[in-house]
Parts: structure tokens; C-alpha cells; sequence
């Protein structure tokens, strides 16, 4: 569990790891989601670099409350994408 905690949220890897030892790794379905914005690049061209600060943090607070309301976990912010 200790192993897996440098990969996963706490919780997750407690949930993942079975047994007292913590030898047994029980098997999950997961699913991978990378969205970005499209035409990011002219909007950075385009538009204030506050506006571009603002609209990338609206994004992201976005995805994060609907990739949590699901129960899934953001694992990284990569420019304007994420990875869920």
C-alpha cells in the first residue's frame, strides 16, 4: 500500500491493496480521459494573458468537479490539458 500511495490517492491504494500484508492486489476497470482546450495556442496569441490566466483556471476547476463528481481522480494538469 505504502508503494502504491506514491501513485495513487491514499484512499485508492488502501481500496486496491487487500489482505493484512497487503500481497494481494485486487483488479480494477479504469478509464483514461485527456481533454484540452481546442485553439488554445490562438487564444494565447489573441487574448490579455490574465484572460488566458482565468479562462485556463475556470477550465480546470471544470474538469476537476465533474471528473470528482464521478468518482474519478485528476492525475495531472498539462498545460491547457488534463488527465483524468
Amino acid at each position: 500500500r505504502m508503494l502504491l500511495s506514491r501513485f495513487l490517492p491514499e484512499g485508492l491504494a488502501a481500496e486496491v491493496v487487500r489482505g493484512d500484508k497487503g500481497t494481494a492486489v485486487a483488479e480494477r476497470h479504469a478509464s483514461l480521459l485527456f481533454v484540452d482546450i481546442r485553439g488554445f495556442s490562438v487564444l494565447g496569441r489573441e487574448q490579455p494573458s490574465n484572460g488566458v490566466i482565468s479562462t485556463l483556471m475556470d477550465f480546470r476547476r471544470l474538469v476537476h468537479d465533474a471528473v470528482s463528481a464521478h468518482g474519478g481522480i485528476v492525475d495531472k494538469y498539462l498545460g491547457d490539458g488534463v488527465l483524468a
